[in-house]
């Protein structure tokens, strides 16, 4: 069984938005600006689908937890998502495809087996991108990623497209592969 938790204009969600424990989640935030403005916590869910579709959506921390098999957040509207987006998640999908999405820190912890992280929308994830995952993906669009992105683990993919990830790379996973940008650990 999943939950279903609707945030908008009748029920906008200024708490925090916790998913109960033990079963998947989805929460959907679309409606005025300020919907879910305290965030998710979706830490005790099974798994769990985080919708930011609408202008200024999801103000407060993204959270997935490590009990959690399956993570993923998609920050649609414009300057959606302003906060962290911390996913410990055994599988996170982190979306940043509205205008100015995803400006706070987007994050895997190591407990993730695979993370993705799609950085589409212009001025997208304007905050470090660190990823402690074995298996680290990190997409940049064209004018997105514009500080650090930092991974570890065993594999580390990262595709900029230019320009973008004006702030470098530091890749210390056994194996790097980056395109379009160096490798400038310390």
């Amino acid at each position: 069984s999943i939950c279903v938790i609707t945030c908008d204009a009748a029920r906008p969600c200024t708490d925090r938005v916790a998913c109960p424990e033990g079963i998947g989640c989805q929460v959907v935030c679309e409606g005025p600006p300020g919907v879910c403005s305290s965030g998710v916590d979706c830490t005790k869910a099974t798994s769990c689908l985080v919708n930011c579709r609408t202008e200024g959506s999801c103000a407060g921390k993204v959270s997935c937890g490590a009990s959690t098999s399956s993570c993923e957040v998609r920050c649609n509207g414009k300057g959606s998502c302003q906060n962290e987006i911390a996913c410990d998640a055994g599988n996170c999908d982190l979306h940043c495809e509205g205008v100015d999405s995803c400006s706070g820190k987007v994050g895997c912890g190591e407990a993730t087996n695979k993370c993705d992280v799609e950085c589409e929308g212009t001025g997208s994830c304007k905050n470090e991108i660190a990823s402690d995952s074995p298996d680290t993906n990190v997409i940049c669009s064209p004018n997105t990623c514009a500080a650090l992105i930092s991974c570890s683990g065993a594999l580390c993919n990262l595709t900029c497209k230019n320009p973008s990830c004006g702030g470098g790379a530091c890749c210390k996973a056994a194996q790097c592969k980056l395109e379009g940008v160096e490798n400038t650990c310390d």
